[in-house]
């Protein structure tokens, strides 16, 4: 079994939805190593048995791992991933600014990866505070003079909690295997009327779907694609996450395409992708979107 070569299989472990609890899971399709399906109560898609591994990039946190290979494209790519992030940093900020009926003054990121976004808030004259649980992206990005720290928002929990206008986590989501200590320790983070911004990768999207109907590649199934992402959203279940959660008002549930000038990926527009894909993120875009966005508004 090859998990990015130095990843190692604890065990396969039965969970209950990791959204309501249920412990009906209706199964959708089962490859021998891997079965896919959905909450039976809330219809949030997830691998169950869940797998649980134990690798040093995630430090002991309940995360699913990310693909080495994006990780070492973060790297490589940082200069043209950071102007890409510095180009939309302003439409955001004035996003932001609207909803908040404020100026942003301050920004933490988590999963902030090489910091690409770091350096766009912080040449803006942001507040900017990036965390990850990976150490090697850690490292990278005080190289370049970020402020960062290697932290579990779940667990985080520091002596003076900075207070922060917007937390942004982008295609963090789908990775915690806890979501409800996710938005508590977002909770945590935020003013009383402080922002956060979210994107996932959207389940029902056009790209997703296709994968769905013609079952490939043969071990993902949508957007499940263990073993880095074993939870996958739709507007339906992100929503219900809020709502159930109980501590924010969702002001913005929207989908785009990555290549979206405001809400995209700047990775994604750095230019790395093929031209096949470009063309087929830009046609998702246009038909249900590959990526899911909400903005959500800190009420308790």
């Amino acid at each position: 079994m090859d998990v990015n070569q130095t990843d190692s299989v604890v065990c396969f472990r039965h969970i209950a939805c990791p959204l309501c609890q249920s412990d009906e899971f209706r199964v959708d399709r089962s490859t021998g190593r891997f079965t896919f399906g959905r909450c039976g109560e809330c219809n949030l898609a997830y691998v169950n048995p869940m797998p649980v591994l134990d690798h040093p990039s995630i430090e002991g946190s309940r995360s699913t791992v990310t693909d080495s290979h994006y990780n070492a494209m973060m790297l490589t790519d940082w200069e043209a991933q950071a102007a890409q992030a510095r180009q939309m940093a302003p439409r955001r900020l004035e996003a932001y600014a609207r909803l908040l009926g404020r100026p942003v003054e301050s920004v933490i990121e988590i999963g902030c990866g090489s910091g690409a976004w770091g350096a766009a808030y912080q040449g803006k004259g942001i507040r900017y505070l990036g965390l990850d649980i990976n150490g090697e992206m850690i490292d990278f990005a005080r190289s370049k003079g970020l402020q960062v720290e290697q932290a579990d928002i779940t667990a985080w929990a520091p002596a003076a909690p900075p207070r922060a206008d917007v937390v942004f986590a982008s295609q963090v989501m789908e990775h915690c295997l806890s979501p409800h200590d996710f938005l508590s320790g977002i909770s945590r983070a935020l003013r009383q009327d402080g922002l956060v911004h979210l994107d996932v990768p959207h389940n029902r999207g056009l790209i997703p779907s296709a994968k769905r109907m013609l079952r490939t590649p043969k071990s993902e199934y949508g957007f499940l694609q263990p073993y880095h992402h074993c939870i996958a959203y739709d507007k339906t279940t992100i929503r219900q996450l809020m709502e159930r959660h109980g501590r924010f008002e969702t002001l913005i549930i929207n989908t785009c395409s990555v290549l979206h000038p405001v809400w995209g990926k700047a990775d994604a527009r750095s230019g790395n992708l093929s031209l096949i894909a470009r063309v087929a993120f830009s046609i998702s875009g246009w038909m249900g979107g590959s990526v899911l966005v909400l903005l959500a508004r800190r009420s308790q």
